[in-house]
């Protein structure tokens, strides 16, 4: 994963924060086709979602498999 990955996932706001405003990119994808908005929703950190759809984050994304943040949540 890469640092804004981990971040997200984390729930650590000033990161991302840090790193977006350095240039990390908030459309990048992991291994597994998931993006930071895809992991913050995952990981419930609600603070990081609202953050990365303040900065027009992709709310509608899928990772490689064809799951979306609606469909993972609601399993």
């Amino acid at each position: 994963l890469l640092a804004l990955h981990w971040a997200c996932l984390l729930g650590d706001l000033k990161s991302v924060k840090f790193l977006l405003s350095h240039g990390a990119k908030i459309e990048s994808r992991d291994r597994k086709g998931r993006t930071p908005f895809f992991l913050a929703s995952l990981s419930q950190n609600i603070s990081v979602v609202n953050y990365l759809k303040e900065k027009k984050a992709n709310i509608n994304t899928q990772d490689f498999e064809g799951n979306s943040v609606p469909k993972i949540i609601s399993i």
